[in-house]
């Protein structure tokens, strides 16, 4: 049995979501290049304030969103979008903390190499497991083939340290002209 109830509406593209402790819900609106609380309890919601502008032409936009699993003692917060302009853009992933409704001490944690042409397929799911962050990355559609290839990081899943370093156990961490953050390759669009 299952019950649907509308918690809020007025999200054009809903593209990830993840809740903190207090039960408040953010979501990332894709093609809106925006996130929202929502009081899952109201369903109030309220635009959090100096979110980046991401590129939200086609495939791109504000994609997952990761509420740290320790959040109540480290405070962070993970997303992933996609910059630049539609004949030179990337999937990158940043972190920030959540001060009132306004993200604060954002920092760069990785970025998707090298930038492509178009705007299509970026991936950008987001995983924390073990103390590492897992990244999924598309292929960019008209660089399908490029998932197979070892040497950029279109159609992977990376695998990176919570701060962005590199562990020294990956998989191509030592193989020459490989992404040493590749966990795996040849995918779509995960």
């Amino acid at each position: 049995k299952l019950k649907v109830e509308v918690v809020t509406d007025s999200v054009t593209v809903p593209f990830g979501m993840d809740f903190l402790p207090d039960g408040k819900m953010i979501v990332t609106d894709r093609t809106m290049g925006a996130m929202l609380l929502v009081n899952t309890q109201s369903g109030e919601k309220q635009y959090i304030q100096d979110v980046p502008i991401p590129l939200t032409d086609t495939d791109g936009g504000m994609s997952d969103v990761l509420v740290h699993p320790d959040y109540k003692k480290n405070g962070w917060i993970y997303f992933s979008y996609s910059i630049g302009d539609t004949s030179h853009c990337t999937l990158v992933v940043d972190r920030a903390k959540l001060e009132n409704v306004r993200l604060v001490e954002r920092e760069r944690i990785f970025t998707v190499l090298p930038y492509a042409e178009g705007p299509y397929h970026f991936g950008g799911r987001l995983l924390i497991q073990n103390g590492y962050l897992f990244i999924t990355t598309g292929e960019h559609f008209d660089l399908m083939d490029s998932a197979q290839s070892i040497s950029n990081h279109f159609g992977k899943v990376i695998r990176i340290f919570e701060d962005g370093k590199i562990p020294t156990d990956n998989p191509f961490v030592n193989t020459v002209r490989a992404r040493p953050e590749i966990w795996s390759y040849g995918h779509r669009n995960p």
